[in-house]
């Protein structure tokens, strides 16, 4: 009964900019996602250029690599490590240029029966996004 209506929200078109992003699971070290997952495949879908989509997995990033790379976007996963605002004004002064945002993991990450709750909260997130 949801494959449809899945099938259909992944079906509407889009008029997304395609932005530069870094998308962090866990701090310490920082963990980021590879081109071979499936929160990439959603990255992509929503017009989110994963800047470490040729590594596979979940690679490590150092902060001056992510220095060196300059996403346009930072986005720190509430799970499975629960950022929180000290984290994102830490990455806000070390990549002034980038806008840093705490978002919703489960969008992201959570397939099956929460996909198209998740694309809908995606969808109207992304909406709200615009390249600096």
């Amino acid at each position: 009964q949801k494959i449809p209506q899945i099938q259909e929200e992944l079906h509407h078109p889009t008029n997304y900019t395609e932005i530069s992003t870094a998308y962090f699971i866990w701090k310490e070290p920082w963990i980021s996602v590879g081109g071979d997952t499936y929160i990439s495949d959603v990255m992509q879908h929503f017009g989110l250029k994963n800047i470490i989509d040729h590594q596979n997995r979940y690679p490590e990033i150092t902060l001056d690599q992510l220095q060196n790379l300059s996403p346009e976007l930072i986005l720190l996963s509430s799970e499975p490590y629960p950022f929180k605002e000290k984290q994102k004004e830490e990455m806000q002064k070390l990549c002034p240029n980038s806008n840093v945002q705490l978002i919703n993991g489960e969008w992201f990450s959570w397939y099956g029966s929460r996909m198209l709750q998740a694309f809908r909260g995606l969808g109207d997130w992304r909406a709200s996004i615009t390249k600096k």
